[in-house]
């Protein structure tokens, strides 16, 4: 019987040189024809890498046509029984020729086109996965999340990942998200917080004039009154000088949609130290550390939120998993305690230890940790959100807004504090006697 499978380079060779492998049966297609009446047939290359690990270059993985002897399972591949080893594309042809032994014979693809889909179809995914990566290591809400998918949705992300992967700019009616998402710096634009609302301004007239190569931001209004603010020196003034300038009124109304004037810079101001290496929990962001940056941003609601979820659609998987285990705290991380067992019987604790214990693994999982400082804090001590890196707390607590101690807040971790200050932040906070 004759079946056609898929395979990684390196388990090929390990099957050249030890003359068989095993292979997960359900991994095997039977070929009730010959292999060149499947051409026109393009399912099968589908089905083959429907469970297929994610690569990153076509030549590791090929195609191989094999039969079975009378006696062998169709998960047992032995090198005798190989009929034909296939390239998956044109290019990998000549790749697979110098990783292989020199007397293998790669033959043309039978399917050169529809790896292509399986690439891009492969690049969505990862957007996907960035953004729930994303919303872990910031510890943001599942309902934001749908909110945000509303708002750039899967047709969005589809035409990003095309665009992405055949490194194509945007041009035409073409969503704002987009063109955001696609947006290259090349004008020379301070390195600020001034400098990503000037960026903003140009993805907007990239928009408006559908066409990612307009020379028109810098004859804008909104541009000159902005380059003319004296008191540039951070988002939230320069959102407050935006939002009371009359003469910049005609962009607010047009890129307000959806708070994109609002939600544009604070995404680029996430992504400027993250865009070529990834998240990194340990770095810092404009001279500020990661923890209290992110902080501060999150007082912004669902505009970070937004914010956020462009970021993992940009940096996808692979530049969002780094700071996904480190948040994670994975177990492959820690090393074994000496003599201790990895698995092993113990007494159930009572109800009081395991409560005691799901609290501090959660402010253990918890980026957001309190800088250590001498300084306890105290129900005298004023809580704000600049005030509250200085002290320490000892969590679960319980907090309110002061004259209103009949409604008292209890916050389980330091990321819960923040965001609780940060919804009424231009009110005096107490901790609770």
């Amino acid at each position: 019987m004759a079946y056609i499978t898929l395979l990684k380079r390196d388990d090929f060779n390990s099957l050249f040189k030890y003359g068989r492998i095993h292979v997960n049966p359900q991994n095997s297609l039977y070929l009730a024809n010959d292999i060149k009446e499947y051409k026109k047939d393009s399912t099968l290359i589908y089905e083959l890498f429907k469970e297929r690990d994610d690569f990153e270059m076509v030549f590791e993985y090929l195609m191989i046509l094999y039969v079975t002897e009378t006696e062998d399972p169709k998960s047992l591949i032995r090198i005798e029984n190989v009929l034909g080893v296939y390239a998956l594309d044109d290019q990998s042809v000549k790749s697979l020729s110098v990783r292989l032994d020199s007397k293998v014979v790669i033959n043309p693809p039978l399917w050169p086109n529809v790896i292509n889909e399986i690439r891009l179809a492969k690049i969505e995914e990862s957007c996907y996965r960035g953004v729930n990566n994303v919303w872990k290591i910031f510890h943001l809400e599942e309902a934001d999340k749908q909110k945000c998918s509303q708002i750039v949705t899967d047709s969005f992300i589809k035409e990003f990942a095309y665009e992405a992967y055949n490194d194509e700019m945007p041009f035409g009616d073409k969503s704002i998200w987009v063109y955001l998402l696609r947006y290259q710096r090349h004008e020379m634009y301070p390195q600020n917080d001034l400098g990503y609302f000037l960026d903003t301004v140009h993805v907007f007239t990239n928009w408006h004039f559908k066409d990612s190569n307009q020379m028109k931001t810098e004859a804008t209004d909104v541009y000159n009154k902005l380059m003319l603010f004296e008191g540039r020196k951070n988002y939230p003034d320069i959102l407050y000088y935006m939002d009371s300038t009359p003469e910049i009124s005609s962009f607010i109304d047009k890129a307000g949609k959806d708070g994109f004037y609002r939600v544009a810079p604070l995404y680029l101001k996430l992504l400027d130290p993250f865009r070529e290496r990834g998240i990194d929990l340990n770095q810092n962001i404009g001279g500020v550390p990661f923890c209290q940056q992110i902080g501060k941003l999150m007082m912004y609601g669902f505009d970070f939120s937004l914010a956020a979820y462009l970021l993992g659609i940009i940096l996808g998987y692979e530049k969002t998993s780094d700071a996904l285990y480190d948040s994670l705290q994975l177990n492959i991380f820690k090393k074994e305690e000496s003599g201790m067992p990895p698995f092993r019987e113990s007494i159930p604790p009572t109800t009081e230890e395991t409560h005691t214990k799901d609290m501090e693994t959660e402010q253990e999982e918890s980026f957001m940790k309190p800088i250590p400082t001498k300084k306890k804090a105290t129900n005298k001590a004023k809580l704000t959100l600049d005030t509250i890196k200085n002290l320490a707390f000892s969590f679960p607590c319980y907090i309110y807004v002061k004259g209103e101690s009949k409604k008292k807040i209890k916050v389980i971790n330091y990321e819960d504090l923040v965001r609780t200050i940060a919804s009424q932040q231009d009110k005096e906070w107490k901790l609770s006697k």
